[in-house]
């Protein structure tokens, strides 16, 4: 299960099906970026863009030891968050 507080077009149940080969986390955030034509993996470092937090399994991603490599299982639930931020 996907939950998000951005809206991607690519979600109507808050299920994603992807691409054959694309299991991991990174490869979720590079679909859905190229849903909204919106980076959420920086191409030329492939660092996560610094205004996301996101959760696996309730668990931020950064915890895992594999980060934005770890492999995605049936069930497993994603929380993208978009960080706001303010300003003055």
């Amino acid at each position: 299960m996907l939950k998000t507080n951005v809206s991607f077009s690519a979600l109507e149940s808050g299920e994603v099906t992807l691409p054959t080969g694309m299991i991991t986390v990174g490869g979720l955030l590079r679909f859905l970026g190229q849903q909204k034509n919106f980076a959420l993996i920086n191409p030329d470092s492939g660092k996560l863009a610094t205004y996301f937090e996101i959760l696996l399994n309730d668990k931020d991603i950064w915890f895992y030891p594999t980060g934005l490599d770890t492999s995605l299982s049936n069930g497993d639930s994603i929380h993208i968050n978009l960080i706001p931020i303010g300003g003055g």
